[in-house]
């Protein structure tokens, strides 16, 4: 027998929904409308972690930077390292200069060895000054920045004292003597610094103080000459770009014709714009040196030889990982020190300016990395200065570019997505993706 089954009714009470019950649906309710803002905290809470992450890596390294503070000042900059910047924009006002680094190309320079094969002044010698080194016009050009820094930062600076600066220069003859001339040029002596003699008989010693810089050999370099340490993460960077059909079509494709036209006239296999760049440097060294040039260099020399030349500072520092290993452990110091000035820890407590004297590929390959390059051939003396500053309670980099040798204008640089006064902790997020956390391993693929 089928039993049919009984449903009973609901009762009246069980229909009714208690006070309770409705609190606890309409609790749920909201606790899923909040969801996404939930969401949206926790992704913001990760950003957060990732920029304290990223700031926190400036401190790292201290055998490669050569750091001033302890590791109880480390510590405590990290502690108080970013903030979000949720304030409104900082009023223009006036700010306070609390240091200053400039990192300049040499001055006009003679040829390096070897010249393209065709070269009429193949076995030239460039006397007095020889191969590769400094001119009377590219000493004049050092020497005018240091004129040029006395001008625009002489109050700030005073008088030349210990602990005032550091001055740093690649291992090479030019570079070691540009700054020799900028720094004679910046800090003439002043009385208590003249050694001219009782008799007044040396007039050198009235105008010219020595001043030290230091340097590194080239192939343990890792600061400012990465191109004679190995570094197999970049090569195979460097070559898998080189090799890329975009790149090529770029290079190659493009430029046919002059490529032909150089390789016919030059007597050079042209393969990489390396081997552009190596041809304009000789004449423009050449034509700077007052030698006369070859006629067939009239149609292409400078102007349209020039997209070609950049092409290879383009590719020294092409994407984010070889920006990182090229301009990354200076721009990792430079922010550094920054930040330790800006919490009085940097020791010296005195030290108001850092140098650089440095090469074509070093300022191209910084602009690169801070997203400000346009393209543009460094020119002897070129000057790239980030002053980092106070305003409003507030520390922020400003970055300028000297790039005349004639003038002392400089030009506003700026980041993407920041200011002109860029706070200190957005700038650490904007440039996070180029700072090495351990070079060396980073070089070895690690």
């Amino acid at each position: 027998m089928v039993r049919e089954s009984t449903v009973s009714k609901p009762s009246a009470a069980s229909c009714a929904m208690s006070p309770a019950r409705r609190r606890g649906r309409g609790g749920a309710a909201v606790a899923i409308l909040a969801l996404p803002a939930l969401l949206l905290m926790l992704l913001l809470l990760l950003l957060a972690v990732r920029d304290v992450h990223a700031a926190a890596r400036i401190f790292e390294d201290d055998a490669l930077l050569g750091t001033d503070l302890t590791a109880t000042d480390v510590k405590e900059v990290r502690d108080n390292r970013v903030r979000p910047d949720t304030g409104p924009e900082v009023p223009r006002i006036d700010s306070e200069l609390l240091l200053v680094h400039v990192l300049f190309r040499h001055g006009d320079r003679t040829p390096d060895p070897p010249s393209y094969p065709n070269d009429p002044y193949a076995n030239f010698t460039y006397e007095p000054v020889g191969l590769g080194a400094l001119t009377p016009v590219g000493k004049r050009t050092e020497y005018r920045i240091g004129r040029f820094l006395r001008h625009r930062y002489g109050d700030f600076l005073g008088g030349y004292r210990a602990g005032l600066m550091a001055a740093r220069t690649t291992d090479w003859p030019r570079t070691k003597d540009s700054m020799a001339l900028v720094l004679a040029g910046l800090f003439p002596p002043s009385k208590h610094d003249e050694w001219a003699g009782a008799d007044g008989g040396d007039a050198l010693g009235r105008m010219w103080m020595p001043i030290a810089s230091e340097s590194t050999p080239r192939d343990q370099d890792k600061l400012l000459y990465m191109w004679d340490v190995p570094c197999p993460a970049y090569d195979a960077q460097f070559q898998a770009v080189l090799q890329s059909p975009s790149f090529q079509k770029q290079f190659r494709t493009a430029n046919a014709a002059l490529i032909s036209y150089l390789e016919k006239y030059s007597g050079a296999k042209i393969t990489t714009p390396e081997d552009v760049y190596n041809i304009y440097q000789a004449l423009l060294a050449q034509n700077g040196f007052n030698l006369t040039l070859p006629s067939w260099t009239s149609e292409v020399f400078p102007d349209k030889m020039k997209p070609l030349t950049a092409m290879f500072f383009e590719l020294d520092a092409y994407n984010r990982q070889m920006q990182r290993l090229r301009a990354g452990p200076l721009l990792k110091r430079m922010l550094r020190h920054s930040v330790a000035k800006s919490r009085s820890l940097l020791r010296p407590a005195e030290r108001k300016l850092y140098m650089y004297a440095v090469h074509d590929n070093n300022v191209s390959a910084m602009l690169r990395a801070l997203q400000v390059w346009d393209n543009t051939l460094p020119p002897y003396g070129m000057a790239v200065i980030l002053e980092v500053r106070r305003r409003a309670g507030q520390v922020g980099i400003q970055m300028y570019m000297r790039n005349s040798t004639t003038t002392d204008d400089v030009h506003p640089l700026t980041m993407p997505e920041c200011e002109h006064f860029c706070p200190l902790h957005r700038f650490i997020q904007l440039t996070a993706d180029v700072i090495p956390d351990n070079w060396d391993a980073e070089c070895r693929g690690e």
